[in-house]
């Protein structure tokens, strides 16, 4: 059978850091002003505060915490962000024969995908240091896209019997 899903956490680090110290200081600042607005004129409001910040947090640590499912059924491959574990957000579907090329990801590939000019790149992995990573260039519209993605030997042997000419598989000794 030809059908495949994978999941993938991201892995804290670079910009997903940054975004969560962001978001702690938002529930700091958050916190002082609430307790500024309405410590004098209103102290019992104070009470108001926990359930207050539960909600935030609760409405909003979920876009810190993305995970990304690429999933195959009939030749068509889906890449969907989780964030949270509750919400989930299709990124795009695209037929695996419309893909141009799908390699590896190293430094030779990083010149290529740069050369490439790409209008839009979708980043389906946990890190850029990820040993399985690999990418994909294909067209979304009249866009050149490129989507990194982590893909196991399961998901290569579908991407090729789909579309043969256009994966490359590393050359193992």
């Amino acid at each position: 059978m030809n059908q495949y899903e994978y999941i993938v956490k991201q892995k804290i680090e670079g910009v997903w850091k940054w975004r969560r110290i962001m978001m702690i200081a938002l529930y700091v600042v958050f916190n002082a002003a609430y307790l500024l607005a309405f410590l004098l004129t209103f102290p019992w409001a104070v009470t108001f505060l926990p359930l207050l910040d539960w909600a935030l947090i609760f409405f909003t640590w979920r876009f810190v915490s993305p995970e990304y499912e690429y999933s195959t059924l009939s030749g068509e491959i889906t890449f969907t962000t989780i964030w949270g574990g509750k919400t989930r957000k299709e990124l795009f579907r695209i037929n695996i024969r419309d893909f141009q090329k799908i390699a590896p990801y190293d430094e030779a590939a990083e010149a290529y995908v740069t050369a490439q000019k790409c209008k839009r790149d979708f980043r389906c992995m946990s890190s850029l240091q990820a040993p399985d990573l690999y990418y994909g260039i294909f067209m979304l519209g009249d866009e050149k896209c490129v989507v990194y993605f982590e893909a196991t030997e399961k998901a290569l042997k579908i991407l090729k019997y789909y579309n043969i000419g256009t994966v490359l598989v590393p050359t193992t000794k």
